[in-house]
C-alpha cells in the first residue's frame, strides 16, 4: 500500500495525482487514469466532484476530483494493463456499448468486462 498523499475526506485531480506520484502527466495518460478511476468511482456509487484545473498545456479543463485510493486502484489498473501489453484502457471506438472499458448488463446494470454482453443472471431464461 501506498504512503497516503492526503488527508482523509479530500479528494485530488488526476493530473495533482500524478504529479505526487512521479507518474506520466501528458494529456492522454490522465485521460486514461481519470477514466478508469471514474468508472472505479461509479462502481463505488461515489458522488463526483468536478472543478476546472488548468493543465500546462495552457488550457483549462473541468475535471473529477476522486479520493486518493480511488487514484491508487486505478493507477495500479492502468499499470498492470500496460503490463498485459493492453495498447490501451479506454474506449474501443468499434464497441457501441463501450464506457472507458466497463460495460453495463443491458438487462441489471452490473458492470461487465469488455465483450461480454450480458451478466449471466440475465442471460438465463
Amino acid at each position: 500500500m501506498m504512503a497516503g498523499l492526503l488527508p482523509p475526506g479530500l479528494r485530488c485531480s488526476a493530473w495533482w495525482y500524478a504529479r505526487a506520484r512521479g507518474l506520466p502527466q501528458d494529456l492522454d495518460c490522465l485521460m486514461q487514469l481519470g477514466a478508469v478511476a471514474a468508472g472505479m468511482a461509479r462502481w463505488e456509487g461515489l458522488e463526483p466532484w468536478q472543478v476546472p484545473e488548468r493543465h500546462p498545456d495552457g488550457i483549462t479543463y473541468l475535471v473529477h476530483m476522486w479520493p486518493e485510493r480511488i487514484w491508487d486502484a486505478a493507477a495500479n489498473g492502468v499499470q498492470a494493463a500496460a503490463r498485459a501489453g493492453s495498447p490501451r484502457v479506454l474506449r474501443d471506438p468499434y464497441c457501441d456499448r463501450c464506457n472507458y472499458d466497463m460495460h453495463a448488463c443491458p438487462g441489471c446494470g452490473l458492470p461487465l468486462a469488455h465483450g461480454v454482453p450480458c451478466c449471466e443472471g440475465c442471460a438465463r431464461p
